[in-house]
């Protein structure tokens, strides 16, 4: 528990969580600074209406002088190692994101989930399961309300903890009963600028952690081995070795332990072999939790509906199948939707583009290459992708509504049609909420 020793706190962003981030740090009754670089930010109105107590400085972060706070809150947005930021890492001031100051301010359970891909589906199927099996569980982190909004409300019984790379970084009172990376792959590395980085910063997730819960599959099992210190650990993947194994068999996946398979794809509503592997993790989470693998899990699993803009099924009369996978905002979460739907019966046609956030995508363009029949490219990256690819597959264009267009013209009924980005929405569209929520529009599916 913090407590309300006067402090004089600096709020990095005037975003979200900044002013989520500004609401805690008042109800403190700590003096609060919020800065923003941009001169306008969206929500500067929001601010100045919540607050009167409240220092705002507009335009640059270069105006802060660091050594007057004994505190400094950064949204997960901001960078703490860029250029911009140097006077505050010289200044030796505390650096924080929320999910730190929620940490030191809760008692309760928490169950803590990173990766590159998976993360939202499994914490929305794990919270699900667990409060159809009568436990009260409440899913944030980079999911949901801002965890700080959390701390006004009854605690539930456990938490489950979406953590993002960025949030991450500046996290480090975490101590889960159990931590689980699902999966590493080439994401923000615009930031992050190595793999090696990004995945020590996912790794640390299993730090101070009772139960870790791995990837067998993973390449950086091997490299980083922090998770080895836990108290118990729990393997899931598609190797032989995984104490619970997604495979397919017989056109579905599976998923099993050694004693045989514990649900079946055709007994769920959420399709495709990564999704076998976010059973699997999330069987081997409740595991962890101590619960009891029997029929209400199965049961309760296979009442789980998915999420939107997840490979999506956009209802359409023209005998072609639409799948919206806007979430697919890297290459390997594009990667394991086209693996997902190749096997189809017809072309699967896909669209991708977007910022492609400085990853590589050799990976990415094999298996187009390999895999799909054509692909339509737009956004800011779409010289970069079409480099990579053979070039008969390809077609640039302006924007979502042409590629739809072009795509709606040359599929036929029987055909899947992909829209799986593997790129970031910011270049064109709030989110990928609104990039998803337009090609619903576009395809067919509005009110549905």
């Amino acid at each position: 528990m913090i407590t309300n020793v006067n402090k004089r706190v600096v709020v990095l962003g005037m975003g979200v969580s900044g002013l989520s981030a500004a609401a805690y740090c008042l109800r403190k009754e700590w003096e609060v600074t919020v800065v923003d670089n941009r001169q306008e930010p969206p929500l500067l109105s929001e601010f100045k209406k919540n607050f009167e107590n409240l220092n705002i400085v507009l335009g640059s972060f270069l105006e802060v002088d660091f050594k007057l706070f004994d505190l400094v809150v950064i949204s997960p947005g901001l960078d703490p190692h860029s250029d911009e930021l140097q006077t505050m890492r010289d200044s030796g001031v505390e650096v924080v994101g929320d999910i730190e100051l929620f940490i030191r301010e809760v008692s309760v359970p928490i169950v803590a989930i990173t990766g590159s891909n998976g993360k939202s589906t499994v914490c929305d199927l794990l919270g699900h399961t667990l409060n159809r099996l009568g436990i009260n569980t409440i899913v944030a982190g980079n999911i949901g309300a801002p965890v700080l909004d959390l701390l006004n409300i009854s605690m539930p019984q456990l938490f489950v903890l979406e953590l993002s790379s960025f949030q991450l970084e500046t996290t480090r009172s975490l101590r889960a009963n159990v931590a689980c990376v699902l999966n590493i792959s080439p994401d923000h590395l615009d930031r992050h600028i190595t793999m090696d980085r990004y995945a020590a910063i996912k790794f640390s997730i299993f730090d101070n952690a009772k139960t870790a819960i791995i990837n067998v599959d993973e390449n950086f099992v091997n490299k980083l081995d922090n998770y080895k210190s836990c108290e118990r650990l729990i393997s899931f993947g598609r190797s032989d070795d995984a104490n619970w194994r997604a495979v397919l068999s017989e056109n579905e996946y599976q998923v099993s332990n050694e004693h045989g398979v514990i649900i079946r794809e055709s007994d769920v509503s959420i399709q495709g072999m990564h999704n076998g592997l976010n059973i699997a993790a999330t069987i081997a989470i409740l595991q962890g939790l101590e619960i009891a693998i029997d029929s209400q899990v199965v049961d309760a699993i296979s009442s789980y509906k998915g999420l939107r803009h997840r490979c999506e099924l956009v209802p359409s009369d023209d005998g072609i199948r639409w799948i919206n996978d806007s979430k697919a905002t890297n290459p390997g979460a594009a990667i394991a939707a086209i693996e997902s739907f190749s096997n189809s019966m017809g072309h699967l046609l896909l669209i991708a583009g977007g910022d492609a956030k400085g990853c590589d995508l050799s990976e990415l363009a094999a298996v187009i290459n390999e895999k799909v029949h054509s692909v339509a490219i737009f956004g800011k990256d779409k010289y970069r992708i079409a480099n990579e690819l053979v070039k008969e597959k390809c077609t640039l264009v302006d924007n979502l509504d042409q590629a739809v267009e072009l795509i709606r013209v040359n599929a036929k009924k029987g055909d899947t049609v992909l829209l799986a980005p593997a790129c970031a929405s910011i270049d064109m569209y709030k989110n990928y909420e609104a990039r998803g929520e337009h090609f619903r529009n576009l395809v067919g599916g509005v009110n549905v």
